[in-house]
Protein backbone atom coordinates (compact mmCIF):
# COMPACT_ATOMS: atom_id res chain seq x y z
CA UNK A 1 0.00 0.00 0.00
CA UNK A 2 2.83 2.43 0.38
CA UNK A 3 3.85 1.71 -2.48
CA UNK A 4 0.83 2.37 -4.32
CA UNK A 5 0.72 5.62 -2.32
CA UNK A 6 4.18 6.48 -3.35
CA UNK A 7 3.57 5.46 -6.78
CA UNK A 8 0.21 7.60 -7.39
CA UNK A 9 2.00 10.23 -5.60
CA UNK A 10 4.73 10.53 -7.95
CA UNK A 11 2.49 9.88 -11.02
CA UNK A 12 0.07 12.69 -10.02
CA UNK A 13 2.89 14.97 -9.69
CA UNK A 14 4.52 13.69 -13.18
CA UNK A 15 0.78 15.06 -14.21
CA UNK A 16 1.00 18.53 -12.40
CA UNK A 17 4.62 19.13 -13.61
CA UNK A 18 3.64 18.17 -17.45
CA UNK A 19 0.76 19.98 -17.59
CA UNK A 20 2.12 23.27 -19.34
CA UNK A 21 -0.40 26.04 -20.45
CA UNK A 22 -3.36 25.12 -22.46
CA UNK A 23 -4.42 26.18 -26.36
CA UNK A 24 -6.04 28.61 -24.99
CA UNK A 25 -3.28 30.34 -22.91
CA UNK A 26 -0.75 29.08 -25.92
CA UNK A 27 -3.40 31.55 -28.04
CA UNK A 28 -3.29 34.71 -25.42
CA UNK A 29 0.37 34.13 -25.09
CA UNK A 30 1.14 34.59 -28.63
CA UNK A 31 -1.85 36.85 -29.22
CA UNK A 32 0.45 39.20 -26.51
CA UNK A 33 3.42 38.76 -28.23
CA UNK A 34 2.08 39.71 -31.90
CA UNK A 35 0.22 42.79 -30.17
CA UNK A 36 3.55 43.82 -28.93
CA UNK A 37 5.12 43.08 -31.77
CA UNK A 38 2.27 45.20 -33.97
CA UNK A 39 2.86 48.00 -31.19
CA UNK A 40 6.57 48.35 -31.58
CA UNK A 41 6.21 48.40 -35.04
CA UNK A 42 3.05 51.12 -34.86
CA UNK A 43 5.64 53.29 -33.11
CA UNK A 44 8.38 52.75 -35.04
CA UNK A 45 6.70 54.03 -38.22
CA UNK A 46 4.71 57.67 -36.41
CA UNK A 47 8.65 57.89 -34.90
CA UNK A 48 9.48 58.11 -38.36
CA UNK A 49 6.36 60.23 -39.68
CA UNK A 50 7.40 62.58 -36.56
CA UNK A 51 10.79 62.61 -37.54
CA UNK A 52 10.22 63.21 -41.26
CA UNK A 53 7.77 66.15 -40.25
CA UNK A 54 10.33 67.81 -38.21
CA UNK A 55 13.23 67.92 -40.99
CA UNK A 56 10.85 68.64 -43.38
CA UNK A 57 9.50 71.55 -41.11
CA UNK A 58 13.35 72.41 -40.30
CA UNK A 59 14.64 72.19 -44.47
CA UNK A 60 11.34 74.89 -44.68
CA UNK A 61 12.30 76.84 -42.24
CA UNK A 62 15.88 77.12 -44.09
CA UNK A 63 14.56 77.64 -47.13
CA UNK A 64 12.41 80.67 -45.63
CA UNK A 65 15.78 82.07 -44.25
CA UNK A 66 17.80 81.42 -47.23
CA UNK A 67 14.99 83.39 -49.26
CA UNK A 68 14.94 86.22 -47.01
CA UNK A 69 18.24 86.45 -46.97
CA UNK A 70 18.70 86.72 -50.86
CA UNK A 71 15.97 89.09 -50.52
CA UNK A 72 17.94 91.07 -48.25
CA UNK A 73 20.65 90.97 -50.00
CA UNK A 74 18.77 92.15 -53.53
CA UNK A 75 17.20 95.25 -51.32
CA UNK A 76 20.76 96.46 -49.99
CA UNK A 77 21.97 96.05 -53.58
CA UNK A 78 19.35 98.45 -54.83
CA UNK A 79 19.84 100.98 -51.57
CA UNK A 80 23.82 100.81 -52.02
CA UNK A 81 23.71 101.94 -55.82
CA UNK A 82 20.69 104.65 -54.80
CA UNK A 83 23.19 105.56 -52.16
CA UNK A 84 26.62 105.80 -54.52
CA UNK A 85 24.56 107.70 -56.78
CA UNK A 86 23.27 110.29 -54.09
CA UNK A 87 26.78 110.51 -52.88
CA UNK A 88 28.22 110.92 -56.62
CA UNK A 89 25.35 113.89 -56.78
CA UNK A 90 25.98 115.23 -53.46
CA UNK A 91 29.70 115.64 -53.98
CA UNK A 92 28.77 117.22 -57.29
CA UNK A 93 26.91 119.47 -55.38
CA UNK A 94 29.56 120.15 -53.05
CA UNK A 95 31.75 121.33 -55.49
CA UNK A 96 28.96 123.80 -56.98
CA UNK A 97 28.67 125.16 -53.77
CA UNK A 98 32.94 125.50 -53.20
CA UNK A 99 32.47 127.64 -56.17
CA UNK A 100 31.78 131.72 -56.21
CA UNK A 101 28.25 132.67 -56.64
CA UNK A 102 27.39 136.00 -57.17
CA UNK A 103 25.67 137.48 -53.79
CA UNK A 104 26.33 134.74 -51.73
CA UNK A 105 28.13 135.99 -48.07
CA UNK A 106 30.79 134.28 -47.39
CA UNK A 107 29.08 132.71 -43.51
CA UNK A 108 26.21 131.32 -46.20
CA UNK A 109 28.80 129.86 -48.40
CA UNK A 110 30.86 128.26 -45.24
CA UNK A 111 26.97 127.08 -44.18
CA UNK A 112 26.06 125.38 -47.00
CA UNK A 113 29.19 123.91 -47.30
CA UNK A 114 28.75 122.24 -43.95
CA UNK A 115 25.79 121.13 -44.57
CA UNK A 116 26.21 119.41 -47.33
CA UNK A 117 29.14 117.90 -46.06
CA UNK A 118 27.22 116.21 -43.48
CA UNK A 119 25.16 114.69 -46.01
CA UNK A 120 28.02 113.25 -47.75
CA UNK A 121 29.84 111.49 -44.50
CA UNK A 122 25.87 110.33 -43.58
CA UNK A 123 26.09 108.95 -47.37
CA UNK A 124 29.40 107.50 -47.14
CA UNK A 125 28.63 105.86 -43.41
CA UNK A 126 25.44 104.08 -44.74
CA UNK A 127 27.45 103.17 -47.91
CA UNK A 128 29.88 101.40 -45.51
CA UNK A 129 27.49 100.21 -43.32
CA UNK A 130 25.83 98.32 -46.14
CA UNK A 131 29.36 96.90 -47.54
CA UNK A 132 30.07 95.59 -44.44
CA UNK A 133 26.68 93.60 -44.42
Amino acid sequence: MKLYSTLTIFVISIFVISCGPNAEQKAALEKAKADSIAQVIEKAKSDAVENERKTQAKNDSLAAVTANDEAQKAANAELLIQDKADLAAAEEKMTDLKSFKLGRAKWEREEQIRQQAEIIERLKAEIKSIEGN
